[in-house]
């Protein structure tokens, strides 16, 4: 959402009622739940389709993530993955300074810790197979990856095209999305906007 902010969309985005804008946004927001290789093809497909105000996201969108020189769908899709929440992450680097003891380590004390964390994977891995351990998730993120996983075994049986898997991910999860997006507090002008452009560039173009 924070593109929508950088390229002053957020009055369009932000209208009530049917709003094809948003609708539209739903659906880039969802190309991650596809399989990969599946996600450079739709993508061109709903270039069709575009509400023109959105051209702008849709070209940074193909430069950096579609196509980009770095990052490509194969990094980013999420198709028959678990979902995961910021929490997981957190949770884990709780664990890390408490291990530690705070941050800015000595490099001495630093390898020490790093050989406890290399020792905990191996007992958790054992404790996981066991079924010992589990992870805690929400009620709604479980309701979620329910949905999903349904989704993704309609699609993996043939039931479901590729784009009728995306509408049908669109329909089910849309009031997770945002429906406002505040306006960028920096109010930037647009050549500001993209300092670490990562689009691919051919040898044509060099």
């Amino acid at each position: 959402m924070k593109k929508i902010r950088d390229f002053h969309l957020s009055t369009e985005y932000n209208k009530k009622g049917p709003n094809p804008v948003r609708d539209f946004v739903f659906r880039l927001l969802c190309l991650a739940y596809l399989p990969a290789d599946k996600i450079p093809s739709v993508f061109d497909s709903l270039r069709t389709s575009v509400p023109p105000i959105l051209e702008t996201l849709m070209d940074y969108m193909e430069r950096n993530w579609i196509r980009g020189r770095f990052w490509t769908p194969a990094h980013w899709s999420c198709f028959n993955l678990l979902l995961r929440t910021n929490n997981d992450c957190e949770g884990l680097h709780n664990d890390w300074n408490k291990l530690a003891g705070g941050p800015n380590l000595p490099f001495y004390k630093m390898t020490l810790v790093l050989e406890q964390l290399c020792q905990d994977v191996k007992l958790s891995q054992k404790l996981l197979s066991h079924e010992k351990i589990k992870a805690h998730r929400k009620k709604e993120t479980q309701l979620k990856n329910s949905i999903l996983f349904a989704l993704w075994t309609r699609y993996q049986d043939n039931e479901l095209s590729t784009v009728e898997l995306l509408e049908e991910i669109v329909l089910e999860l849309k009031t997770s999305f945002p429906t406002v997006v505040t306006d960028h507090p920096l109010n930037l002008n647009d050549e500001n906007i993209d300092n670490y452009d990562m689009s691919f560039v051919s040898d044509d173009e060099m």
